[in-house]
Order: structure tokens, then sequence, then C-alpha cells
């Protein structure tokens, strides 16, 4: 459900993703994407970089690259 685009009712990119799908959510989202009966896929997915994940991805990338700045540089030793 991350991955689909719901447009104007896309949900928060908050992390952890268990403080957003609460309650109904996921079903009200779920035949919100209903095609048919069992059938899903109504909207299209979103590209991964605009997801959640992609922006948590890109803040462990940048952690690990200032660390190793940090202990690789003289400067800072």
């Amino acid at each position: 459900m991350d991955h689909v685009d719901f447009g104007a009712r896309q949900v928060s990119d908050n992390v952890p993703r268990i403080t957003v799908w609460k309650g109904g959510m996921i079903q009200e989202y779920a035949e919100f994407d209903m095609k048919s009966t069992g059938s899903y896929g109504y909207h299209p997915l979103l590209d991964h970089s605009h997801t959640c994940y992609a922006k948590v991805l890109l803040l462990i990338c940048k952690f690990f690259l200032l660390s190793f700045i940090v202990n690789t540089n003289p400067f800072f030793n």
C-alpha cells in the first residue's frame, strides 16, 4: 500500500509505518484501489524514490557517509 499512488489521498510518509496504517485504513485504501472484486491496481504505483522507504534509505546513507568521513579524517580525531 505504501507504493500505491493515491494522489490527493496519499497517506503520511512518517515512519514507523505502524503509526500511519491504523484502524480501518488498510481496508479503506484497499477498497479505494479495487478495480473489481478481488482485483486491485486501480491506482498506479509510485516510483520507489517517492516512497517513505527511499527517504529512510537516504537518511541511513547520509549517516554512514558522515560517520565514515569523521572516522577516517585526521581532522576529527
